[in-house]
């Protein structure tokens, strides 16, 4: 999925997330996320490693949501002269998102909305992409 994050004072930071999630019922979903985001114009980048749980509501016209609660790890990065070296952190992630169901085996995430609560200057994070549904 594109991701989109707004880093105090900057602009926002165009990134990358990738993740999966192991349905054991319709309404419950354990997540695994794995994020990338560049700043630019503050030579900062933010990679962050989360799991946690997601909580789905009924699909209605082919439309759902979810609400999540990740926990995980963030590494800040600057580039080489721009700032201090490279740090690790705990990072903790509420979001909620809205599903539109496409077929059996692809959904359009039509918005994902996160706040990154951690150590670093990160505030929310918006994405939205295309999920591949596999098994049943």
């Amino acid at each position: 999925m594109a991701s989109s994050l707004n880093y105090a004072g900057s602009t926002n930071a165009a990134g990358v997330c990738l993740g999966g999630t192991w349905r054991p019922s319709p309404d419950l979903g354990f997540v695994i996320d794995f994020g990338r985001n560049f700043i630019s114009d503050s030579h900062v980048s933010f990679t962050s490693f989360m799991g946690g749980v997601r909580l789905y509501s009924g699909e209605r016209f082919r439309t759902s949501g979810f609400f999540h609660v990740l926990f995980g790890a963030q590494r800040t990065a600057y580039s080489a002269g721009f700032g201090p070296p490279a740090t690790w952190g705990l990072v903790f992630v509420p979001g909620a998102g809205v599903d539109i169901r496409l077929t059996d085996r692809i959904t359009f995430r039509a918005l994902q909305l996160d706040l990154t609560l951690s150590r670093s200057p990160v505030g929310p994070r918006a994405s939205s992409g295309f999920v591949f549904n596999f098994g049943q």
